[in-house]
């Protein structure tokens, strides 16, 4: 059995923004199309009629519509969407929420970029959270809750079972809380002995809210969570708002308190992934483009396309330390006469 530590990541993002071209959207989430190959699209939704898409992740593109005339651009990355931003973009959450609420207003006619969905997912894979026994607090109402609907999902075969939910809101809504057994969803009970997600989905001005929070991710995904949901022990009280949190509700909320849990993407990327990447990938490209202008072209042609850019943060960590035994390589090179 794998043995996996408690994490909280994003889980789904889908924004929109009138003020930047597909390119830029290329840029800013820094897939470019010698990363990542996006398959071009003549469909689209949402009355998009063009869209790119990679692996979880769609950037729509040529929207109109009566009510909000040129639509701009809307991105919507998945769980798997973003996974793959933080394997193969930069994964800067900070930056892109930055960038969001500095072109966000309450005056639809002055707001340039809209959040439109956030999920943020709490993956228990200690054991912290017993789904059997919150369906059965659900189902006796030992819960406080902001959100009228409550759903308890339960799927069995003649053996077992296949899929346990409990949820608060609705998905439409603009606050959904879905707990479920992630495990069983996935198939993984020969890998992992526990698994349960509990996603909070955000749509609109409570996305928006979320990322005005500005504080560590943790602290803001239980803030709104406590908010909206928290289980009780029972109480003969007549006023639900006195009774008791149930210990493995607060153990839970109180899980995060002590150090951070938010799985921050990778950077492990290693100077031969690199050379590696040039060599398969680009070298074709590279030396055609040496044949027809030239090394010293080719090289200052780079240059300016670079610049003023910020480097994908898996490149920074090479260059910065590179840069740091920079004179040590220097001093090699001097003594073995290699100029």
């Amino acid at each position: 059995m794998v043995e996996l530590k408690n994490q909280i990541i994003y889980d789904w993002i889908s924004f929109t923004t009138k003020i930047h071209s597909v390119s830029d959207i290329l840029n800013i989430l820094d897939f470019r199309p010698d990363t990542v190959h996006f398959q071009s699209n003549d469909f689209g939704r949402y009355f998009y009629k063009k869209s790119l898409y990679f692996d979880g992740i769609h950037i729509y593109y040529d929207g109109f519509s009566k009510e909000h005339g040129d639509m701009g651009v809307c991105v919507e990355m998945s769980g798997k969407g973003l996974r793959n931003w933080e394997e193969y973009g930069n994964a800067d959450y900070d930056n892109l929420f930055s960038l969001i609420l500095k072109h966000y207003n309450d005056d639809p006619d002055k707001c340039k970029m809209k959040l439109t969905r956030l999920d943020v997912a709490y993956d228990d894979f200690e054991g912290l959270l017993d789904l059997k026994v919150i369906m059965r607090d659900a189902l006796d109402y030992n819960y406080l809750s902001r959100l009228r609907n409550c759903d308890i999902n339960v799927s069995k075969s003649e053996f077992e079972f296949t899929g346990l939910t409990v949820a608060h809101g609705s998905m439409s809504s603009n606050v959904y809380i879905r707990m479920y057994d992630k495990r069983l969803e996935q198939k993984a009970q020969k890998i992992l002995k526990h698994w349960i997600r509990v996603e909070l989905q955000m749509r609109k001005e409570n996305a928006i809210g979320f990322i005005m929070l500005q504080d560590r991710l943790e602290n803001n995904y239980f803030a709104v969570l406590n908010n909206y949901l928290r289980y009780l022990v029972h109480s003969e009280d007549s006023h639900r708002e006195r009774w008791s949190i149930a210990p493995y509700w607060l153990k839970f909320i109180k899980s995060a308190e002590s150090k951070s849990i938010f799985r921050k993407p990778k950077n492990d990327y290693k100077p031969e992934n690199l050379l590696t990447y040039v060599e398969k990938q680009l070298s074709g490209a590279i030396s055609t483009c040496i044949d027809l202008i030239g090394v010293d072209n080719f090289l200052l042609n780079i240059y300016n396309a670079r610049s003023g850019k910020a480097l994908n943060p898996k490149y920074k960590s090479i260059k910065d330390k590179y840069d740091a035994n920079g004179q040590a390589l220097l001093d090699y090179l001097t003594e073995h006469d290699i100029k």
